[in-house]
């Protein structure tokens, strides 16, 4: 199939049913997502200690700092490490804590 210039498939949609744009808009959606998370890297962290992608993100294992004044982490002792899994979900970056244990991949 020969490569389609943008303004020709500009063209093209803009002679579609508007039941077929609505399909159209579907796939290129669901495209977008697709290459999305092909091209997703896992979040930097300086106190990460291992990262394992998974199929939907990864997990993180981390060193974290609690926050509370006179803690042993202020100064440079973290707590830890923890487990961490990263996904995106529309678009969006998700973080969720698993505790000591890895959770499955």
């Amino acid at each position: 199939m020969a490569k389609q210039t943008l303004p020709a498939i500009k063209s093209a949609v803009a002679a579609l049913s508007l039941a077929d744009i609505r399909d159209l808009q579907a796939y290129i959606t669901d495209l977008m997502l697709d290459r999305m998370e092909e091209e997703w890297e896992p979040p930097v962290n300086e106190n990460t200690v291992e990262t394992v992608k998974t199929a939907t993100g990864c997990l993180q294992l981390q060193l974290v700092k609690c926050g509370k004044a006179g803690c042993k982490c202020e100064g440079g002792k973290l707590h830890g490490p923890y487990w961490y899994s990263y996904t995106r979900v529309d678009g969006k970056l998700k973080k969720k804590y698993h505790g000591k244990a890895r959770p499955a991949a």
